[in-house]
């Protein structure tokens, strides 16, 4: 007789699923990462800052009065800032004009600028402020120069007015008058030369001068009724004792008329070098005796 037995069978195991990464763990590990790039980062940053002030040259991106001299030393710095400073511009908003620094009393010491660009490295590669030149002012030579720029930089009020066109009146804006105020750019150089300068450029100080015209509607249609007739030119010969009429289309005439300012305002008057051309030419085709 067989005996029987049973044998055990193993239920197989489910797998063991990973227990899933909290939202915090990522955060923490991510911001751990972070952490140490930026760490790293600020470290070679300030080593190379302390590379390069150790080497005596002035720090990346370093610039005063539109002159760049960033990885320059000291010494090359201050001849390039010297190289520069043969001509300084003076300004009134976009109107710009190239001077000799000499000519408005100014001295730039570019060593010193040098050497206060590379003092202020850390603040302007960070953006916090900019160095400023070391600029010394005669401002007896200054006032003088000053005035010999009035020629240049004022400019005189025009009143609005018209031009004719093809047979068509276009109006012509006015134009502010400009007027340099010597006493209060010289107090600006007095008080705040290195801020001013520090981008290269002068600001003069001006004072606007208004047109007496700003409108041309007026006279544009005054201008309209004239040309509305011809211009009839009668010229007498004492010799002959005859008269001779010229009759001009406003097409030709109309473009020797002009505006001119009096004392009870605005005035028409005809071109007259445009006249005499004109008269000139006629009394040629007469002939001898007349």
């Amino acid at each position: 007789m067989q005996s029987m037995y049973t044998v055990p069978v193993q239920r197989a195991q489910s797998p063991i699923k990973p227990k899933p990464i909290s939202s915090t763990t990522w955060l923490f590990t991510g911001g751990l990462v972070l952490t140490i790039l930026f760490t790293m980062t600020m470290i070679l940053f300030v080593f190379g800052v302390v590379v390069v002030r150790a080497s005596n040259r002035l720090l990346p991106g370093a610039s005063v009065m539109g002159v760049s001299l960033g990885g320059l030393s000291v010494e090359d710095a201050a001849a390039e800032l010297s190289a520069a400073w043969n001509t300084v511009r003076v300004r009134d908003g976009s109107r710009v004009w190239a001077v000799s620094p000499a000519t408005l009393g100014l001295t730039l010491d570019s060593r010193a600028t040098a050497q206060a660009v590379q003092d202020k490295g850390w603040a302007q590669l960070l953006g916090s402020s900019h160095a400023q030149p070391v600029i010394t002012v005669d401002l007896a030579q200054a006032e003088k120069g000053l005035k010999a720029l009035t020629t240049t930089v004022e400019r005189a009020a025009a009143n609005a007015t018209f031009r004719y066109n093809n047979g068509q009146l276009i109006a012509v804006a006015a134009i502010e008058g400009r007027q340099l105020n010597i006493t209060a750019t010289l107090d600006q150089l007095r008080t705040n030369r290195a801020n001013n300068l520090a981008d290269g450029a002068l600001d003069l100080v001006m004072n606007g001068i208004a047109p007496s015209i700003t409108d041309a509607t007026p006279l544009i249609d005054k201008a309209r009724q004239l040309l509305a007739s011809p211009l009839i030119i009668h010229a007498y010969s004492p010799i002959t004792d005859q008269t001779d009429t010229w009759t001009l289309p406003a097409d030709q005439w109309g473009q020797w008329l002009s505006v001119e300012n009096t004392s009870s305002g605005a005035a028409f008057s005809l071109d007259s070098n445009a006249l005499t051309n004109y008269l000139n030419g006629q009394n040629s085709k007469l002939g001898e005796g007349r």
